[in-house]
């Protein structure tokens, strides 16, 4: 036995006007989204980079004025003597006021470690100094090396 209940019609609509405004909405989407990114990329290395300068200057600023120091002190009765001998040293050789400086002090520190006259360690500093300069341009070693 068969029951026969009629006939059933459905109609669908669908409305993809929504979906269409979504779907088109999404490449402004990601380009505003990677416009963060990088921005945010750019602040961050930005940043970085900056605090590298900051603490690069500081650490050579700190040598410069430890280098000046040392030489100060080294050398209290002929300063005037040892910062033309450093100066005349930075000529010759092509060095930086600086690394001449340092050069010069470390080198007198050490000879008036060992008893030496402040004028004839001096002396001594300014050959070793020229001297190691030499050795290093021998070797093929940069100049400031030998600092």
């Amino acid at each position: 036995m068969s029951l026969n209940l009629g006939t059933l019609h459905a109609a669908v609509d669908l409305d993809t006007q929504a979906y269409n405004d979504g779907m088109n909405s999404l490449p402004g989407t990601a380009e505003s989204a990677m416009r963060k990114v990088a921005a945010y990329s750019a602040t961050y290395l930005s940043g970085r980079a900056l605090f590298s300068f900051g603490k690069d200057a500081s650490m050579e600023f700190s040598k410069m004025e430890e280098g000046a120091n040392k030489l100060k002190y080294v050398y209290t009765e002929i300063s005037a003597s040892a910062k033309l001998a450093a100066k005349d040293l930075g000529d010759t050789f092509g060095l930086a006021n600086q690394t001449a400086t340092n050069m010069i002090a470390n080198i007198g520190d050490l000879l008036t470690g060992f008893g030496f006259q402040q004028a004839k360690s001096l002396e001594m500093a300014r050959q070793v100094a020229e001297r190691g300069i030499d050795v290093a341009s021998f070797k093929g070693l940069d100049q400031e090396q030998t600092a």
